[in-house]
């Protein structure tokens, strides 16, 4: 799994860059709430990157819904900067990407654009 905060730049414009830190760190909190992943990496890229075990595709779509839902009511509730992003899924049988780099060109593919 992808997802990318799309308009980090513009909360960085916007409000400071000490804000789009703490933005980003605050939506990295909003990953782990939703858990399920076992292992998340930040890119450095806007981009944090999620490995589940042994996942079925059903999972990884329930927990982007969750997800969604997480940033939706931040953003709802939010007077300030609100969030943007992508996810991407990929599943190794579905995709038939057994290597790092093939499951994630794939999760990139097929990114989908959310604003809660």
């Amino acid at each position: 799994m992808v997802v990318e905060l799309t308009n980090l730049s513009q909360i960085n414009t916007a409000y400071g860059r000490e804000r789009g830190n703490a933005m980003l760190d605050q939506f990295a909190g909003f990953l782990k709430e939703a858990r399920h992943l076992r292992t998340v990496y930040y890119n450095g890229g806007q981009q944090f990157i999620g490995f589940f075990d042994q996942c079925r595709m059903e999972d990884a779509e329930s927990f982007a819904d969750y997800f969604h839902r997480l940033i939706a009511a931040y953003n709802a509730e939010s007077t300030e900067a609100t969030y943007a992003y992508t996810i991407g899924i990929s599943e190794s049988k579905a995709n038939n990407a057994y290597s790092i780099r093939t499951l994630l060109r794939e999760a990139l593919r097929s990114k989908t654009r959310q604003e809660g």
